[in-house]
């Protein structure tokens, strides 16, 4: 409790300035109101509002002009296209035959993609090796971006790929990242390890952040703005490509088929371009 003064002196606790009165009733507590303190405290708010608003002036004189917040491009809150895929195949008795497409990549790109993803900024993707195997499997990018293969095995990998548009051969490593490789044009890009067969990731290079991959129902969604559109769809089995028109309000319902006319894709061959060791696992590391 603060320090209590003589009936009829200002007490001063701190900053806090205040009256004492004697109560009506001595059961009472002393009332802390008089004529002088409210005449202190409009000295103070006025005081208060001198200082206030030179500060106020000092900072509207200082702050620096707003720079205008560019508008963000409308896009739908569902996804503006989205369907199904499925692999379709013709039998030797003319039966039309229709499976779900699992791991299709379908990219969404604009036809003035040139001019937009070149004010973007490249980023890194990072393609782990875990278990012998490449993390995600199926990988989108844009041409720009710098993709680096992480060894988390405790063992040696050699990443490189023999695609026409894009070949390289990062050498065999241990644990931590390979050497960089940098994206410069759309493609597709099949990544093997020289070292064990199994091991293979896909990458499509495409100039847009509008992309999807399917799972096991072979569903898809994508989100973008209104606008013209090339859409492809890309898998080990097949190709698939239309324009389409995102109009303001409504979706686009596109299912897509993508026909077959073999098996599924035969095995790769090594970095020399010969065949693999009956077990590639036997090669020293």
């Amino acid at each position: 409790m603060g320090p209590v003064g003589q009936v009829g002196q200002p007490l001063r606790t701190g900053r806090d300035f205040s009256f004492r009165t004697a109560p009506k009733n001595h059961d009472e507590p002393p009332a802390y109101t008089s004529q002088w303190s409210y005449r202190s405290y409009a000295a103070a708010a006025g005081m208060a509002a001198v200082i206030f608003g030179a500060v106020a002036t000092a900072t509207e004189t200082t702050a620096p002009e707003p720079i205008p917040a560019a508008a963000p491009a409308a896009t739908h809150a569902a996804p503006a296209v989205h369907g199904a895929v499925q692999f379709v195949k013709k039998g030797l008795t003319g039966r039309i035959k229709r499976v779900a497409a699992e791991d299709v990549v379908i990219t969404l790109t604009p036809v003035t993609a040139e001019r937009t993803t070149a004010l973007l900024p490249p980023r890194t993707i990072e393609i782990d090796m875990v278990d012998k195997r490449f993390v995600p499997r199926y990988v989108t990018a844009r041409p720009g971006d710098v993709l680096r293969f992480m060894n988390s095995d405790d063992f040696r990998h050699n990443v490189f790929s023999l695609s026409a548009n894009y070949e390289f051969d990062l050498g065999a490593y241990r644990t931590g990242p390979g050497p960089p490789v940098t994206l410069d044009r759309p493609g597709v890009i099949k990544v093997y390890c020289n070292i064990h067969q199994e091991m293979a990731c896909f990458v499509v290079v495409a100039p847009t952040d509008s992309t999807a991959v399917t799972g096991s129902n072979g569903v898809y969604g994508i989100t973008a703005a209104p606008g013209q559109y090339v859409l492809k769809a890309w898998s080990l089995r097949g190709e698939y490509e239309q324009e389409v028109a995102i109009p303001d309000t409504d979706d686009v319902l596109l299912d897509i088929d993508i026909a077959i006319t073999g098996g599924r894709s035969k095995q790769h061959k090594n970095k020399h371009g010969k065949l693999y060791p009956l077990s590639g696992d036997q090669e020293e590391y």
